[in-house]
């Protein structure tokens, strides 16, 4: 049948028998009740107002087709009953489904299918949809409820959610339910006893049984877990049953015992430690503990002690002292390095360093006070700090005294120097004897040797002394270098040895002291030429760096040096060691004179050397120091 109108007819017919249905259907039309007829072409009509208005369809009118309101997960299993129903072969009648109002919602509906005329058949069942809704919120919050919940009688699980089935390390509830253990297969044998008499405490109604216990769960791996129990009895299937919320508390449990074991330790600690320890309370300073140590150094008894303050005592030098250090711990939160000096029960004073901060024990706000006794330290400090001190003025004594006589140390050496030179070119006269000539020479040459080093010890002295001045100006690094070449290339040549000038950009210039920086790179050049052998080569180069800075540089493929060569060649008066050094004349004043400039003028130096490969000096001039074009 196609259209509403056959559809209506076709179910006229079967009216008549409308009182033989409502014969066998009984009390089960109610007031409440959902009663449709669907006819022979699946279209549902209906003379109850509570149904027309969950079908969207007036009263006695042919509506839509069942299946076009029923949810897709129940279209079979009713299509199904329909066809058994009008074929008569359905053994069990019991519908159950979901139906869409006209508000697009669906509807729970329980009840029966029977047949109602030749192709019809008459469905009357009732809305549980609260019902079924409350039940599933409720296995919701069951199910997705972070504590494991069971019901358990004479041990055996009536319920579990899956919670509990994770608990005890099984992967499903239907697993758990089927493995034919109860609850008392995972309480841990030790506990075991005090959960039994709980549970029969509780089916007994005893109100000394606690409401929350804690005990041990063992996995299926084996592994064990802390869980806090809370029961109560309630009624299953008509009989008492435990209702039990397991909730986790390895973690907290786990924290417990950690801390128990500080605080084991922290007493353990307290009471052995060498240094003094005490506790004291904040609000007026009571002593509420302190270690051996304490009372080994003041020399006090603990009963003399615990209850009374560091003034009933008179522990300070100063009686001031607790309040400076309480008013440093509430600046910062902490007390560090706090000297004091203290009072011994035998009327001697000790100097003592303090450390401390503020602790909340048991809700009581205290201070924890960790001390030492450095009354020795103090004593040698103070006499290193003097032996310092006597050791610098006597450096700066010597230092200034080197600064002064330089007039008093190069004016006989002038002289020794201009009369050895007059008699080497013999300006009054021939001298016969040759040997008075080579004489000369010699006094003349070790003249201007020892004038070099006492030259470099004056200008040592007054960078020490502070008395060196500088002139700084732009100074142009290629005509520097150009003029140190001519002064130091004929020895390069007399040596035998080769020197390269390497500079990427003519145009540089730095911020230095023209005389200074010659001095510095005739010196480190004179090295080069002295610690490289014949044939060998020393470049001297510039470079501007990434940043705008400017690196210059001398190395050679010289003797080299390992690191303790290294570090006597930066420390004053320090001489390497190496059998070509000993075969040059020199007093170890040369690179330490460099370092001292360098650094003088706002640069640093760095020296790099490898025994038989040669070293390379590099001086930095930062960019600030710098000027590149112009």
């Amino acid at each position: 049948m196609n259209g509403a109108g056959s559809s209506h007819k076709s179910i006229a017919p079967a009216a008549e028998e409308s009182s033989a249905a409502d014969t066998r259907l009984g009390a089960e039309l109610l007031d409440d009740a959902v009663r449709f007829v669907v006819d022979s072409a699946d279209r549902v009509c209906s003379d109850f107002k509570n149904t027309c208005a969950i079908l969207g369809t007036e009263l006695g009118q042919v509506g839509p087709v069942i299946f076009d309101l029923l949810h897709p997960s129940d279209v079979d299993q009713v299509q199904t009953l329909l066809m058994e129903v009008r074929g008569g072969t359905c053994a069990d009648d019991t519908l159950d489904c979901r139906i869409r109002n006209t508000e697009g919602r669906y509807r729970y509906l329980e009840g029966r299918m029977l047949a109602f005329g030749p192709d019809a058949a008459i469905v009357v069942a009732f809305d549980v949809t609260r019902h079924r809704r409350d039940a599933k919120h409720f296995q919701q919050i069951v199910e997705g409820a972070l504590q494991g919940t069971i019901v358990h009688r004479d041990g055996k699980f009536l319920y579990v959610n899956e919670t509990l089935a994770h608990m005890v390390g099984v992967d499903s509830i239907d697993e758990l339910m089927a493995s034919g253990k109860g609850i008392a297969d995972f309480i841990h044998p030790e506990d075991l006893p005090t959960v039994a008499a709980n549970i029969q405490g509780r089916l007994e109604g005893r109100e000394d049984v606690p409401l929350n216990y804690a005990f041990r769960l063992i996995r299926r791996d084996g592994s064990q877990i802390w869980v806090d129990c809370r029961a109560s009895i309630v009624d299953w299937d008509g009989e008492p049953a435990v209702l039990a919320a397991l909730f986790d508390i390895s973690e907290q449990k786990a924290a417990e015992e950690a801390r128990l074991q500080t605080e084991e330790l922290f007493r353990r600690i307290f009471q052995t430690s060498p240094d003094i320890i005490t506790l004291t309370r904040l609000t007026d300073g009571s002593y509420v503990d302190v270690n051996e140590s304490f009372l080994n150094f003041f020399g006090f008894e603990r009963d003399e002690v615990i209850g009374k303050t560091s003034q009933d005592l008179g522990i300070w030098a100063e009686p001031d002292t607790r309040d400076k250090f309480v008013a440093k711990l509430g600046e910062s939160g902490r007390i560090e390095n706090f000297e004091a000096s203290v009072n011994m029960r035998d009327g001697s004073q000790s100097l003592i360093n303090m450390v401390g901060a503020a602790l909340d024990i048991g809700g009581e706000d205290l201070l924890l006070l960790i001390s030492r006794d450095i009354t020795d330290q103090h004593q040698q400090r103070e006499e290193l700090r003097e032996s310092k001190e006597s050791a610098e003025l006597a450096n700066r004594t010597k230092s200034e005294f080197l600064a002064n006589m330089s007039h008093e140390l190069r004016t006989p050496l002038n002289a020794i120097l201009g009369f050895s030179e007059a008699i080497t070119r013999e300006m009054f006269g021939p001298i016969k004897e040759r040997r008075y000539v080579e004489y000369a020479q010699d006094i003349h040459t070790s003249g201007r040797h020892l004038l070099e080093i006492i030259n470099d010890i004056l200008d040592l002295s007054k960078v020490e002394a502070g008395k060196l001045e500088l002139e700084i100006d732009e100074v142009s690094v290629s005509e520097t270098f150009q003029q140190c070449l001519r002064l130091v290339n004929e020895r390069a040549v007399y040596a035998g040895l080769l020197i390269k000038l390497e500079v990427s950009d003519e145009s540089v210039r730095i911020l230095a002291d023209q005389r200074r920086m010659k001095q510095v790179f005739i010196n480190l050049l004179s090295n080069a030429i002295k610690f490289t052998r014949e044939g060998g080569e020393i470049h001297l180069t510039c470079k501007v760096t990434e940043d705008g800075g400017c690196e210059m540089a001398v190395s050679d493929n010289g003797v080299g040096m390992d690191e303790e060569g290294i570090k006597k060649a930066l420390t004053p008066f320090g001489q390497v060691d190496s059998s070509l050094a000993r075969q040059k004349e020199g007093a170890g004043l040369g690179i330490p004179l460099v370092i001292a400039f360098v650094e003088m003028m706002g640069a640093r130096l760095v020296l790099e050397s490898v025994i038989d490969v040669g070293t390379t000096v590099t001086i930095i001039f930062p960019p600030d120091k710098t000027v590149v074009g112009g």
